[in-house]
C-alpha cells in the first residue's frame, strides 16, 4: 500500500523492500546481525527531508531471534546531478532510473539533519515525525545554517554508527541500529553536564522519531566537537613503542596514566552524585549482581580450557568463586578502554556511553560496580603495551611490555581510588582493601576471558595477549 502522503511511491517501496535493501544492508559495517539469516525488510516510516532525500525507518526480520530497526536516510540522485559517492554508498537504481544512495554522504542532507537537531525545523511523513530536542541552555540553533553544509565532514571507519562534524563545532552521531526506550548515551551526557563533569563532550541535542502512535525513539545525538583531539589508543601505542626502544618508561607517560585514572574516578563520583535520582542513585552491590557475570565467565573459562591448561583453568575458576561484593553499584560507562578516550585541551575526554556493542540498551542502563570500568582500562593498558611489543618483534619486548603495562596500571589505579574516594562508593582506603582488590581482579578476569574468546574467534594470532594476562591472574 502506498503511503497516504505520497512520500514513498509504491514502485520505489517495493524495490527497496524486496530487492535493494536486502542486498545492501547486510554488507554495511554497522549491520549488527551478521550471524543471522535475513528474512524480510519492511519500511515502517518514510519521512521526506528534502526534495531528493527520504529518511527511512526500516525493520529487518530474521530466521533466528527478534527483528531489528535501522535508520536509513536515502538520496535519490536527480537527473543530471553530479554523483561522486563511494561505491559502498550506492544502494541501487530506482524504478524511475534515479540512483539511490546513502544520504549521509550528501552534505545537503547533513545540513538538513543539523537543522532538525537544532530545532529549527521538523519533518513529517509516512510513519511519523522527526523532531529535535536541543539543550536550550546553549545557542545550538545559531550553529546551524548554510555554512555548516559546506563545512561538514563525514567520518570513515564507523562500526555501529555513522558520525560527522560541522565546522569543528558540532559532532553528530546517527544511531543506525536503534531501540525503543531511554537511550543511555544522551541520558548520561545530560547527567554529567548537571554534575559539572568536564571529562566528556557537552551534550547539545537529540533527534527523535515519533511514530504516529507510540513514544519517541532516539535516532541521533549532537555533542561538542573536540578540536585537535588525539586518539588515546594510538597515543599509548606510540608512546609505549618508544618506551620499549629506550627500555624505560618516561615520567610523562606515568603522569598521563595518573591523569586518566583521576578522570575515570571523577566520572564515577559525578555519576554517583544524584542520590535523589533513582536512575543514578548508588545502591549496595550484592552477590546476585555478579551472578550473570560469573556465569558468563565460567562458560568462557570452560571454552578456553584447552589453551589455558587444566591447572590455570582450575585456579581461575577458584578466583571467580571467591570474588566478594564490595562497595556500591552505580551507572557506569560500560565499555571503557583507551579507544573510548580522546586527548583534548583540558585533558582526557571519555566517549561513547552506549555500553557494550551488540547488547540491548536496557543493559547499558543497569547499575554495576564502577570497578568494571576500571578493569576495562587496566586491560587496555596491557593491550596497548603488547601491541607495541608486536611491532618491535624481538624476544625481550614482551616481558618489558608486561612490566610497563603493570606500572601504568598501578599509577592509574592509585589515582582512580584517590579521585573516587569522596563519593564513598568503596570502603576507606579502597586501593589497599583486599575485598575491593579481589572484586577488581574479578572484573579484570571477566574482561580477559572475553578477550580470549574474541581473539580465538576473530584474530587467532592475537590470542597470546589475553592468554598471558589470564596466566598472570592465575598466579
Amino acid at each position: 500500500m502506498e503511503p497516504p502522503d505520497g512520500s514513498l511511491p509504491e514502485p520505489l517501496r517495493i524495490a527497496l523492500e524486496n530487492r535493494l535493501l536486502p542486498a545492501w544492508l547486510p554488507a554495511r559495517r554497522w549491520w549488527r546481525a551478521k550471524s543471522r539469516t535475513l528474512v524480510s525488510v519492511a519500511i515502517e516510516a518514510a519521512i521526506p527531508i528534502r526534495a531528493d532525500t527520504i529518511f527511512l525507518i526500516v525493520r529487518a526480520a530474521f530466521k533466528q531471534g527478534e527483528s531489528e530497526r535501522y535508520a536509513v536516510p536515502i538520496l535519490l540522485a536527480l537527473q543530471g546531478r553530479k554523483f561522486e559517492f563511494p561505491e559502498t554508498a550506492v544502494i541501487g537504481a530506482a524504478p524511475d532510473g534515479r540512483l539511490i544512495a546513502d544520504a549521509c554522504h550528501d552534505p545537503a542532507f547533513r545540513a538538513a539533519l543539523l537543522d532538525l537537531l537544532a530545532g529549527k525545523t521538523e519533518a513529517e511523513g509516512f510513519g511519523g515525525i522527526l523532531r529535535g530536542h536541543p539543550d536550550r541552555s546553549r545557542d545550538f540553533a545559531g550553529l546551524a545554517g548554510d555554512q555548516q553544509a559546506k563545512a561538514s565532514r563525514l567520518y570513515a571507519g564507523e562500526q555501529s554508527n555513522t558520525s560527522f562534524s560541522f565546522d569543528e563545532k558540532v559532532s553528530v552521531k546517527l544511531y543506525r541500529r536503534f531501540e525503543g526506550g531511554i537511550h543511555p548515551e544522551p541520558e548520561m551526557l545530560r547527567a554529567l553536564r548537571r554534575a559539572g563533569y568536564h571529562g566528556a563532550p557537552l551534550f547539545l541535542s537529540t533527534l527523535e522519531w515519533v511514530p504516529k502512535s507510540g513514544l519517541g525513539v532516539t535516532l541521533a545525538l549532537a555533542q561538542e566537537f573536540l578540536r585537535d583531539a588525539k586518539d588515546a589508543w594510538a597515543f599509548a601505542v606510540d608512546a609505549l613503542t618508544n618506551s620499549l626502544r629506550e627500555e624505560r618508561l618516561p615520567d610523562a607517560l606515568t603522569r598521563w596514566a595518573a591523569t586518566l585514572g583521576a578522570r575515570v574516578g571523577e566520572l564515577h563520583a559525578a555519576l554517583a552524585s544524584r542520590p535523589d535520582d533513582p536512575d543514578f542513585a548508588p545502591e549496595p552491590l550484592t552477590d546476585s549482581d555478579l551472578a550473570a557475570a560469573r556465569a558468563g565467565s565460567l562458560s568462557r573459562l570452560a571454552a578456553g580450557a584447552e589453551v589455558l591448561g587444566s591447572e590455570t583453568t582450575a585456579r581461575l575458576r577458584e578466583k571467580l568463586q571467591v570474588a566478594a561484593p564490595a562497595g556500591a553499584k552505580i551507572r557506569v560507562h560500560g565499555d571503557l578502554h583507551l579507544g573510548q578516550v580522546l586527548l583534548a585541551e583540558g585533558g582526557p575526554r571519555l566517549l561513547d556511553f552506549e555500553g557494550e556493542p551488540g547488547r540491548p540498551l536496557a543493559e547499558a542502563r543497569r547499575k554495576a560496580s564502577p570497578l568494571r570500568d576500571a578493569a576495562g582500562m587496566l586491560r587496555s593498558f596491557h593491550y596497548a603495551a603488547h601491541s607495541a611489543a608486536r611491532a618491535e618483534g624481538n624476544a625481550d619486548a614482551g616481558g618489558r611490555a608486561e612490566a610497563f603495562a603493570d606500572m601504568l596500571g598501578a599509577t592509574f589505579r592509585q589515582a582512580y581510588f584517590r579521585a573516587v574516594e569522596s563519593a564513598r562508593l568503596f570502603p576507606p582506603q579502597a586501593g589497599d582493601d583486599a575485598e575491593v582488590l579481589a572484586l577488581l581482579n574479578f572484573f579484570i578476569l571477566e574482561k580477559a576471558l572475553y578477550e580470549l574468546e574474541y581473539e580465538r574467534n576473530n584474530r587467532p594470532d592475537w590470542v597470546a595477549i589475553p592468554l598471558g594476562g589470564l596466566k598472570a591472574l592465575a598466579l
